[in-house]
């Protein structure tokens, strides 16, 4: 082990999984990849034992990707669960030969952490349930920044350094100004969430500038003057770009989230289901275009108001979720955006707007607090997990020239 600066959530050393008492098991949805030796490890203890003798448990990831890292991928039963999940919603393998047999994703998640030039960032996934508990509803949530011993067994991400090397993307050497500037801007309460993000993007835009124009030294002196700026100013609209609401905007971004393949049926795709059948929408013949009425949108705004009755109770739960999400992903320099502080800032922005949709429409099921999070974890394990759907919904955005701080704004301010 090793010492090192670590900045963490309050929450993070208070986390313990619920085990059998988790309604949305984290062994079901997802297919867990194993290394060579975790798999010979597993297959050590279960090989000789009757119990797990009659099920193949295992495939060999495709050659093109198959790496000691990367060596086999779990297979998932016809529920799209674990096959080593119980009926008491336990994992057999642990039951049976305790946790030191379990690999590394299955023993750590939902942890994570990350190497920032210096800094890690240990955080956890908001696609957990009891991550989502132990968020504060009535006040912001509080980090910690201090020097700890790093477990080397701990799974780490890509140092940030080897995804933005210096000599090509010198942006992510002041990782740490950005950081700060991003979580400043996200907890500054005076104004709305959505009006924050805005100003995030202003704030993110002056960097860029900076680092297009080669003057690299100067980005820490251009986020103490932009935080300086957002403190002295009185009327915060001022810098605000104007719009005008686009409620077509909206819908059309919950499609890009709808693209679940024909034939699942994941507790992902029963909340989306749910969304079209409430808001009476479908697609057109050729599955792609939204048929939406003037009565979907009219029933949209007044579910706005159900929307704000539901978190009336708990202000501060969409800006901790937010920031779960920033920091779970190692926003604004995640590994699977690479080399674009604004399309990390695109993908923020689309996350936010297509949850709060999802929110908002169902916002008349939502009777309890357990309710909303059992609503937002599926949705979550999906948008703050896969890559792929990432770089998709990026580069939809880049496709229509839709990724700009004028259509982010009306994006926000129009959910």
């Amino acid at each position: 082990m090793k010492k090192a600066l670590v900045f963490k959530p309050e929450y993070y050393d208070s986390f313990s999984c619920k085990g059998s008492n988790c309604r949305q098991t984290c062994c079901g949805g997802w297919a867990i990849t194993l290394s060579k030796e975790e798999y010979r490890k597993i297959q050590h203890y279960i090989r000789d034992n009757e119990i797990f003798s009659s099920q193949i448990y295992f495939r060999k990831m495709p050659a093109a990707q198959r790496s000691d890292n990367s060596y086999m991928k779990m297979i998932l039963d016809m529920d799209q669960n674990c096959q080593f999940l119980n009926e008491k919603k336990l994992c057999n393998l642990q039951c049976h030969f305790g946790k030191e047999i379990l690999s590394n994703t299955c023993n750590w998640f939902p942890r994570k952490l990350f190497e920032n030039y210096g800094l890690f960032c240990a955080t956890a996934s908001p696609g957990c349930e009891k991550v989502l508990e132990m968020l504060p509803i009535n006040r912001s949530l509080a980090f910690s920044i201090q020097e700890e011993y790093i477990d080397d067994r701990f799974p780490k991400s890509i140092p940030i350094q080897q995804v933005y090397p210096k000599d090509i993307y010198p942006y992510a050497t002041y990782f740490q100004d950005i950081y700060s500037m991003c979580i400043l801007i996200l907890q500054a309460q005076e104004t709305s969430l959505e009006d924050r993000m805005i100003l995030l993007g202003i704030g993110l835009e002056k960097i860029i500038q900076v680092g297009v124009s080669g003057q690299w030294d100067a980005i820490p002196v251009c986020v103490e003057n932009y935080l300086s700026c957002l403190s002295e100013l009185e009327d915060i609209s001022a810098l605000l770009p104007s719009f005008s609401p686009n409620l077509s905007a909206v819908f059309n971004n919950f499609l890009m989230a709808d693209n679940e393949p024909e034939g699942i049926t994941s507790s992902y795709q029963k909340v989306m289901e749910h969304v079209k059948n409430v808001l009476h929408i479908s697609y057109e013949t050729d599955n792609t275009t939204l048929k939406v009425s003037a009565a979907s949108f009219a029933d949209y705004e007044k579910r706005k108001e159900n929307f704000v009755r539901v978190m009336a109770d708990r202000p501060y739960f969409m800006e901790n979720l937010l920031l779960s999400i920033f920091t779970y992903r190692n926003l604004p320099f995640s590994e699977d955006l690479m080399g674009s502080i604004w399309e990390n800032y695109i993908y923020l922005c689309w996350i936010y707007s297509s949850l709060k949709f999802v929110l908002t429409v169902c916002s008349e099921d939502i009777h309890s607090h357990s309710e909303l999070i059992a609503l937002c974890v599926p949705l979550l394990r999906r948008w703050a997990h896969s890559s792929e759907i990432t770089k998709t919904f990026v580069n939809e955005f880049q496709k229509n020239s839709s990724n700009t701080l004028a259509h982010m704004a009306v994006l926000l301010k129009s959910c």
